[in-house]
């Protein structure tokens, strides 16, 4: 199945979830908490055999993997059940590697968007940063007050 295949098929699986368990799922990115771990065998039983367990890992990856659920990964932070009741918290550990998830993300996603290190001017030469352009600013003034003396 291709990359995107699997992707429509877990938005399915996460709307139909965010249908069937709201206090626990929900499509918005924007909403999402941090879940119980492993919570897909809570799952498992209690969809019973609806949706395949690989279907149902790939549609998690993808739900915990959105850079809306790792920033809420935070410790401290409540994890939740399918009836949205609090049942753990999360801890440094797990925070510390959503956080890392999250820069591998941006990282790898990002990366392709983000200006290089050096950035260059449309004609190939260097860009000026911000020190380059004080340093000209100070040169500038020095040679106005030379040539005022």
């Amino acid at each position: 199945m291709s990359k995107q295949k699997k992707r429509v098929e877990a938005d399915a699986i996460i709307a139909m979830l965010a249908e069937r368990f709201p206090s626990a799922f929900t499509v918005s990115k924007q909403r999402r908490r941090p879940l119980k771990l492993r919570i897909d065998v809570d799952l498992m039983a209690a969809i019973d055999g609806l949706i395949t367990p690989q279907a149902l890992n790939n549609a998690l990856g993808y739900y915990v993997g959105s850079p809306a659920y790792l920033e809420r990964v935070v410790t401290g932070a409540s994890r939740y059940d399918l009836t949205g009741t609090p049942v753990d918290m999360v801890t440094t550990q797990e925070e510390l590697h959503a956080r890392e998830r999250l820069a591998q993300y941006k990282r790898s996603v990002l990366g392709q968007q983000m200006p290089s290190s050096t950035p260059t001017a449309p004609d190939g030469r260097k860009r000026l940063g911000l020190a380059d352009l004080r340093a000209a600013g100070r040169r500038r003034r020095g040679v106005t007050q030379q040539l005022a003396s």
